[in-house]
């Protein structure tokens, strides 16, 4: 009776260990979902951007097309500087393309994080944290050492990624601490899009 009672444990504790290693397994990943909208600039936060850039400029322009396959929602703001402002005209691209599942997100993510260097002051890009899943940002060559600089952060969350493009205007060239200030700002604002469109 010992014997068998003693098997009987001993069968109990591999079932116990087997779940036990099961729960040590990664689990899996809690992504949000996106579902796809053909016009997204009523739903994104654009008055963040107003400090530092200024006034809205304009009404925004909504469009919407694909991109290899992928639906994709596109935004077009202006804005103007207030007198006391550095900033003169500057614009802002939003570019959400939605992926049909967050596994073709991470991978298109980390192919367009492959190029962009090519296209980086320094052929550098940072990452942004606290953006999405991922994020990563960087000043393209394009406008650097102008009044005119170009700064981009792209972000993957689910099955969206999403892109920021800001043309900046300025009186003059900016500072370090100008530019690092608007891409903190745009960081916020591309935090508060993904928010706003998974809504």
């Amino acid at each position: 009776m010992c014997r068998v009672l003693s098997r009987s444990v001993l069968a109990a504790l591999a079932l116990l260990l087997t779940a036990a290693c099961g729960s040590a397994a990664p689990a899996k990943e809690s992504a949000h979902e996106y579902t796809a909208r053909q016009s997204i600039c009523a739903a994104l936060p654009l008055d963040v951007l107003t400090d530092p850039l200024g006034d809205p400029d304009e009404k925004p322009v909504p469009t919407s097309g694909e991109v290899e396959n992928a639906p994709q929602g596109r935004c077009r703001a202006s804005y103007w500087g207030k007198d006391t402002s550095p900033y003169a005209k500057s614009r802002v691209f939003v570019y959400v393309t939605y992926l049909p599942g967050p596994a073709d997100a991470r991978s298109r993510y980390a192919s367009q994080l492959g190029n962009d260097p090519t296209f980086a002051v320094g052929g550098k890009v940072s990452e942004v944290k606290g953006v999405g899943q991922a994020a990563y940002r960087y000043r393209n060559t394009v406008g650097s050492g102008t009044p005119r600089p170009q700064l981009e952060l792209i972000a993957q969350d689910g099955n969206a990624l999403i892109e920021v493009i800001v043309h900046a205007g300025l009186q003059q060239t900016p500072d370090e601490k100008t530019l690092t200030a608007l891409e903190d700002r745009t960081a916020v604002f591309a935090d508060g899009a993904l928010k706003a469109l998974r809504a």
